[in-house]
């Protein structure tokens, strides 16, 4: 039983934590790179490079880690 609470409570952690990356990336890129544009030859299309890395590989990868190696993964439906 305490296994799985500190396991729920370490998801929780890194939840929060990979919220505040994703948003300060976001925060980072508006306020010192010039923020997202999506139009064609802008400067700032580039900028949506660090934001998606940071959203797939640091919190979505994370997300996925969780699913997997949480209690009920090996449970069948």
């Amino acid at each position: 039983m305490a296994d799985r609470t500190v396991f729920y409570v370490l998801v929780v952690l890194s939840q929060v934590f990979g919220l505040l990356a994703v948003s300060l990336m976001a925060y980072w890129i508006n306020k010192y790179k010039g923020g997202f544009e999506w139009q064609y030859k802008s400067p700032h299309k580039f900028n949506f490079h660090p934001f998606f890395m940071t959203l797939g590989l640091v919190f979505l990868y994370g997300d996925g880690r969780y699913h997997v190696r949480s209690p009920s993964a090996g449970r069948s439906v």
